[in-house]
């Protein structure tokens, strides 16, 4: 946990070596957009030199075209140069919850 951001960090030895698959949740009431972005370059600095796969609940409507969905893919894609696997977002439902997932990758 690092500014209220939940963090899960996997490193995986296979198929591609020391893969680091960072999963994290972001609290909307919590975390503001800026702390939570500002989150995710300290851990990708942390992990520079390794491939990086970076997913989570973001906490950001990816269906509409939000100021804060245009900041945080600008940010990911443009800044720090992360392409996202997925065209359309994935949606997952359950009687509680809906998650939006994101996949992101160093090119």
């Amino acid at each position: 946990n690092k500014n209220n951001v939940e963090i899960t960090i996997t490193v995986l030895k296979e198929p591609i070596p020391n893969l680091h698959i960072i999963a994290l949740y972001r609290s909307k009431n919590l975390v503001p957009l800026k702390l939570f972005i500002q989150t995710i370059d300290v851990l990708l600095d942390s992990f520079s030199s390794n491939p990086i796969v970076l997913l989570g609940d973001f906490n950001i409507d990816l269906i509409q075209n939000s100021s804060d969905r245009k900041v945080l893919h600008d940010h990911l894609q443009q800044k720090r140069h992360l392409t996202q696997l997925n065209i359309n977002t994935q949606l997952i439902i359950t009687p509680f919850l809906i998650i939006f997932i994101l996949i992101y990758h160093t090119k």
